[in-house]
């Protein structure tokens, strides 16, 4: 009788473990969802992690001080290193609007994907369903 019940808690367990997000766009779209309560407000979101490939923080920084000027825009900076970093590379000024975030609680971050260490930009389509896609393929100044 033992072994059934560590048989039936381990198929538990897996079930719970099968229904975590699998795959990154699955993650960014239900932190969005979980973490901004007005998404549907804006057509397009930047998530910009701070850490990682420094050239791709370099461009993305370029893309957004640009972006966030508009308020459909919403630019949420995650993996963080300290706001007095983030104030001084991109001016104090960008971080009073409102459709600017700081994720200091790393909502919009996962170590477990690889894809976490780029700039991201989720856009809404015509049929109010989100496509996430490679911020610098997208907009890099360069294509």
């Amino acid at each position: 009788m033992p072994k059934l019940i560590v048989i039936s808690i381990a198929a538990v367990l897996i079930t719970l473990v099968s229904c975590k997000e699998t795959d990154y766009s699955s993650y960014v779209y239900s932190s969005i969802v979980d973490n901004v309560p007005n998404y549907e407000c804006y057509d397009s979101i930047f998530i910009v992690p701070r850490t990682g490939c420094n050239s791709c923080k370099d461009l993305a920084d370029m893309i957004v001080k640009e972006k966030y000027k508009n308020k459909n825009n919403l630019v949420i900076f995650t993996d963080i290193q300290s706001k007095k970093l983030l104030y001084i590379e991109l001016g104090k000024e960008m971080f009073v609007q409102e459709n600017v975030i700081i994720d200091e609680k790393k909502q919009f971050w996962q170590q477990r994907f690889k894809e976490a260490s780029y700039p991201i930009l989720v856009i809404r389509e015509p049929n109010s369903s989100y496509q996430i896609h490679y911020m610098l393929d997208k907009l890099s100044p360069f294509n």
